[in-house]
């Protein structure tokens, strides 16, 4: 009688596969992510009417992930606009304008050989934009301006990436992202809507 045995570099090879998944981390459970900036205080603006419009384009139905990812970053956008700017005056209109709010998620290309056996390789990059504008008109003493920010930010997941992974990812790039447009709009909001800026408490 025959007895197969299997040959020591395919053993070799099977032991550092059920190694290489026994040591991949156990992705952590993602909790609801809610985005409050009422504790950055507001901005305070000389208008009598704060207005929003999101003219972002939609989100491809194909893009199921991308869809099902909350909140959404026009939302996150929306949110930074609902809790800091704050009209105060009785003449003047401010428009707060989501032009650009997307995830572009772009496939990598995959190295090949027996290095790949082991390692999990970037398998997508996302990056995720953000352009919003705040214009002013009539406002007292006759002003009009603007002022605008767009911001980036971007990262990389591996091959296979589980959901749970992929909402983690999300949530990074979401944050730093909001992080990104609050410094930038606030700075654009001080050099060129000074006129209409309130500082008195």
């Amino acid at each position: 009688m025959f007895v197969r045995r299997t040959p020591p570099c395919l053993m070799l090879v099977l032991l550092a596969l059920l190694a290489a998944c026994a040591d991949r981390p156990a992705a952590k459970p993602v909790t609801p992510l809610t985005l409050d900036y009422t504790r950055l205080g507001p901005i305070k603006l000389a208008v009598s009417k704060l207005d929003f419009i999101n003219h972002s384009p939609l989100v491809p139905p194909a893009d199921a992930a991308a869809v099902s990812f909350k909140p959404q970053l026009a939302d996150a956008a929306y949110r930074w606009g609902l809790d800091r700017l704050q009209p105060v005056a009785a003449e003047g209109v401010a428009v707060y304008n989501i032009s650009n709010a997307k995830l572009t998620r772009t496939k990598l290309p995959q190295s090949g050989g027996i290095n790949s056996w082991f390692t999990r390789q970037p398998a997508e990059k996302w990056v995720a934009a953000l352009t919003v504008k705040l214009q002013v008109t009539n406002a007292a003493g006759g002003f009009n301006g603007h002022a605008e920010a767009t911001v980036t930010r971007s990262t990389t997941l591996p091959e296979g990436a589980t959901a749970s992974e992929q909402e983690n990812a999300y949530r990074r790039v979401l944050l730093a992202l909001m992080d990104d447009l609050n410094s930038a709009m606030t700075q654009a909001i001080q050099h060129h809507l000074g006129p209409v800026l309130v500082t008195t408490p």
